[in-house]
Order: structure tokens, then C-alpha cells, then sequence
């Protein structure tokens, strides 16, 4: 199992939060990440060879992040996926 699998499971079973709770917190530390680093979706997209709509698609929680894209976009933004998942 990888890290990033290992990390998204823990994130996942934890019981202080609602399921719908950590993914919106999820999906806001994506793009505060982002807007902190100064990079537009384009710029994460183009990092991780996917297209700027799926970007945009975990920003607004159409869909999230396959779990061995985690380890890059943490790197790309500058942080650990910890820091994603809980904020």
C-alpha cells in the first residue's frame, strides 16, 4: 500500500468529522493551497499531465484526486497530503 492509499484511509475512518465535512475540507485546502502558492488550475494541471477541468472538478467536488495523484499535488502546492486532507 502506498502512502498516499495509506494516508487517504486514515483520513477517511477518521470519526471527528462527517464524511461530507472532510471532503469539503479537502476540496477548500486544495485551492487555499493553491491561491497560496500563486498557481492557477492550469499550473496544477499542466504539473500533473491531467486536464485543467479535473482540476477545476476537485475544486468544486465533482470528483477527487486519485489516490497515487496525492503524493504529486502535495508536492506540486508545497505540502504534505496530511495537510490537505485535515487543513
Amino acid at each position: 500500500m502506498t502512502s498516499a492509499n495509506k494516508s487517504l484511509i486514515i483520513y477517511m475512518s477518521s470519526a471527528d468529522t462527517s464524511l461530507f465535512e472532510r471532503r469539503g475540507i479537502f476540496l477548500n485546502n486544495i485551492q487555499a493551497k493553491r491561491n497560496e502558492v500563486k498557481l492557477k488550475q492550469e499550473d496544477i494541471a499542466r504539473a500533473l499531465d491531467i486536464d485543467r477541468s479535473t482540476v477545476a472538478k476537485w475544486e468544486t467536488g465533482r470528483s477527487l484526486p486519485r489516490a497515487e495523484l496525492l503524493v504529486r499535488l502535495a508536492q506540486v502546492l508545497g505540502c504534505s497530503i496530511d495537510e490537505l486532507m485535515r487543513g
